[in-house]
Order: C-alpha cells, then sequence, then structure tokens
C-alpha cells in the first residue's frame, strides 16, 4: 500500500509540474 501512495505523490507533483509549465506558455504566447 506505501507504493501507491508514493505513485499517486509523484503524480500530483507532474500535474502541479505541468500545469506551471502551461501557464508560463500561455504567457509568453501572449
Amino acid at each position: 500500500m506505501k507504493y501507491i501512495v508514493i505513485v499517486l505523490a509523484i503524480i500530483g507533483a507532474l500535474l502541479l509540474f505541468f500545469m506551471a509549465i502551461g501557464s508560463t506558455i500561455k504567457a509568453e504566447k501572449k
């Protein structure tokens, strides 16, 4: 069960990371 928590934490971090990249790309396009 410990692996599930670790995987969820990694996925959450990646989602935040890609959201930050997406926001910066949108800002650069403007």
